[in-house]
């Protein structure tokens, strides 16, 4: 996916994410965003995921992981991100 796409009324924005070494996407759509099976936000991405109300996210473990957030991570994304 290379850019915005629309799907059945509504606008989805590619979010660019890091699961290991490989890059993966995430979603932005409205204001919300889904956000699983990564282990690192790049910093350009944050720039897209500013004024959410709505974050979907996944922890995978306690324990460090290279492909996958721990719970600990996710909360660091959700105090950066500052949802609603």
């Amino acid at each position: 996916v290379k850019g915005p796409f629309e799907l059945m009324g509504v606008t989805f924005v590619p979010v660019p994410l890091v699961h290991g070494e490989m890059e993966v996407l995430g979603y932005r759509f409205g204001s919300a965003a889904y956000l699983t099976d990564f282990s690192k936000l790049p910093e350009e991405s944050v720039g897209l995921l500013q004024g959410l109300d709505d974050l979907i996210l996944d922890a995978l473990r306690d324990v460090p992981h290279p492909m996958h957030l721990t719970v600990e991570q996710s909360l660091a994304v959700v105090e950066r991100l500052k949802p609603e």
